[in-house]
């Protein structure tokens, strides 16, 4: 095995030891995510991302969200995602498998934008939580690619013309 991949792998491995029991007990007082994270991670799932964001206090009111991302070996990923303040919502949301990934840090992929289905509310309209949770997914790709990949490319066509002598 390569040595850097063989260091990065144990690095992770390293990392999700640390995290796990932080993680364990930061969930603690949010019942939903904790119970399909123990359900998932019992399934053979395993934890590749966490995310936890929080609104700092405006007339009162706060806002966070953890969002777990978990995979198993045959390459099916989930989001977990629990908000809880202003709207209190939990989510499981099937991601693009790794293998169908254009690349690893993004999650969706174009069938599962186009195929997407949102519930509908009793008296019309789709539920706002859950298509406000797609788009930030979304975001989070588009941000990657336009401040990743878009970068990455550009750097590497100014490598190019130097290396060409333009």
């Amino acid at each position: 095995m390569n040595p850097l991949l063989l260091m990065a792998s144990k690095s992770f491995q390293e990392w999700r030891k640390l995290m796990h029991p932080k993680l364990l007990e930061l969930i603690q007082v949010f019942p939903q995510l904790k119970e399909a994270y123990r359900l998932k991670i019992s399934d053979g799932y395993t934890l590749t991302n966490i995310h936890i964001s929080s609104l700092v206090p405006v007339h009162d009111l706060t806002y966070t969200t953890i969002e777990l991302i978990i995979e198993i070996q045959l390459g099916e990923t989930i989001l977990l995602r629990y908000t809880e303040g202003i709207v209190h919502s939990f989510i499981i949301e099937p991601l693009s498998s790794t293998k169908d990934r254009i690349h690893p840090n993004i999650l969706l992929n174009k069938e599962l934008i186009h195929n997407k289905d949102f519930r509908k509310k009793f008296f019309g309209g789709y539920d706002e939580d859950e298509v406000n949770h797609f788009l930030d997914i979304i975001i989070k790709d588009y941000k990657f690619v336009e401040e990743g990949l878009i970068k990455e490319n550009n750097m590497l066509k100014e490598d190019i013309k130097k290396l060409r002598g333009h």
